[in-house]
């Protein structure tokens, strides 16, 4: 009996289907049996501790995971994925409960109720960046300010500690001033982001309940016009929102972004977004403040969201209106939801240009 070659690749192509699925669903049950531990602990902390003493493996799944979906095709990575949905459960409610907060004698109090934010915008500065805190206060924070007093959205500046005393005098000097810094206690440092980027959004979480909380860079302008449609796109829970990244290289070695302490077979990242600016869901906010890995020493901060999210059943969004790079041709205000690698003084033209309705242009060198 001939058989058509059409027909041997059909089958191929089930049976390869078959196998992706197969490895993909064994991946989340291994995921699934760290997560069963947690079920019988009704306290946050343990439960916590319990992700944390686990982490070695849990990644090592994610990372095994990641590599089996990035051999594979989109069809048989949605399929998978289907397969899976199910396995996922409600796995990012295990932290998002209200976590009791430890006075100085170590006694434990009840959460007391949270004021509530629409949306809460971390921007990430450090002690020698009061150039770019003045720009960013003096225009687009001013302008979010004024356009949204009345829906909940607020932005500071978050600040780890330098070494440099006279740093931090100042820095306090302009808290006192202008009551808009919060100061983490974690040195600030390139080689410690991923470290420090998780610490903020575990102040977010306990400082406020905020439906949505974004990060921005303090050297990024943002086109507070178009907030109100990057929200329109966002769901309730499990949304993540930015310009994203895929097929990125792991660097090893002693380049500035080396990543020596992930699994050597982690070659690529999972897809993750540019840290230029991100807004994600308060389930993935009390997530990230909480992180089941969060003794990993990664450089790069935005790629430890995508390793963290990826085993769950995470939305992502991508926005191209967020230029990580400066913009390369002039954009109309449409265009440009936010703008990196921009000096202090192009600021005030950027802010200036979107209320003339002129375009905006941006590069390293400068700005028009």
């Amino acid at each position: 009996m001939m058989v058509s070659t059409t027909a041997l690749v059909s089958v191929g192509s089930i049976c390869l289907l078959l196998s992706a699925g197969w490895f993909y669903v064994h991946e989340i049950s291994e995921l699934d049996a760290h997560k069963a531990a947690l079920k019988n602990h009704d306290d946050t902390a343990t439960r916590l501790d319990i992700l944390a003493d686990q982490q070695s493996s849990l990644l090592q799944h994610i990372n095994n995971l990641h590599n089996t979906v990035h051999k594979n095709n989109e069809l048989q990575m949605r399929t998978a994925k289907a397969e899976v949905l199910s396995q996922t459960g409600s796995a990012l409610a295990l932290v998002d409960k209200p976590v009791a907060v430890t006075t100085k004698n170590d006694d434990i109090i009840a959460a007391a109720p949270l004021p509530k934010r629409k949306l809460f915008i971390i921007i990430n500065s450090y002690a020698g960046g009061e150039a770019r805190r003045g720009a960013a206060r003096e225009t687009w924070v001013k302008e979010l300010k004024a356009m949204y007093k009345e829906d909940n959205i607020e932005a500071k500046f978050f600040v780890g500690k330098s070494e440099n005393p006279e740093a931090m005098k100042k820095v306090y000097a302009e808290q006192t001033a202008h009551n808009d810094i919060v100061v983490i206690d974690f040195p600030d440092g390139y080689s410690s982001l991923g470290e420090k980027v998780p610490k903020l959004y575990k102040k977010v979480c306990d400082m406020f309940n905020a439906s949505y909380v974004s990060k921005v860079d303090d050297d990024t302008w943002v086109n507070v016009k178009l907030l109100p449609s990057l929200l329109q796109r966002m769901k309730p829970e499990r949304t993540y929102l930015g310009l994203m990244m895929e097929g990125m290289e792991v660097l090893r070695g002693a380049h500035k972004n080396a990543e020596n302490d992930l699994p050597r077979s982690m070659r690529t990242f999972p897809p993750y977004a540019s840290g230029v600016m991100t807004i994600i869901t308060h389930d993935l906010a009390m997530l990230l403040g909480n992180p089941p890995l969060k003794q990993i020493k990664m450089v790069n901060d935005d790629a430890f969201f995508g390793i963290l999210f990826f085993p769950f059943d995470v939305e992502r969004i991508q926005e191209t209106r967020i230029h990580p790079w400066g913009i390369k041709e002039c954009k109309s205000p449409a265009q440009v939801a936010a703008v990196h690698y921009v000096p202090p003084h192009c600021f005030a033209r950027l802010s200036a240009n979107i209320s003339q309705g002129k375009p905006v242009c941006n590069s390293h060198h400068g700005c028009t």
